[in-house]
């Protein structure tokens, strides 16, 4: 059901957007009549799409934590290896410039 909303608020924010540039497109009035349908609409769905969404399980969400933490250690083990790598590369350069 929740993923129904989320189309039904993509539709509305691409509404709201065509509404606000050219409301004759979306057969409005004007732009405040846009905005208060299109807007009203894509905030109610969005409401709608947070209501109905599936409960989490606490221990998927601790699987997902540690990965996600793991994942950064790695990548900043690569970097500190990547910086000094180039540190190196650059401290030699720069005595080849001065000499």
């Amino acid at each position: 059901m929740s993923t129904l909303f989320f189309i039904l608020a993509f539709i509305a924010l691409i509404g709201l957007v065509v509404g606000l540039i050219k409301p004759e497109k979306v057969k409005m009035k004007s732009r405040k009549k846009a905005l208060t349908w299109f807007g009203g609409s894509f905030l109610a769905f969005i409401i709608l799409m947070g209501i109905t969404a599936p409960p989490v399980d606490p221990a998927v969400l601790e699987a997902r934590e540690a990965a996600k933490i793991e994942k950064q250690k790695q990548k900043d083990d690569r970097c500190i290896r990547g910086r000094s790598k180039q540190t190196r590369a650059s401290e030699e350069r720069n005595r080849e410039d001065n000499e």
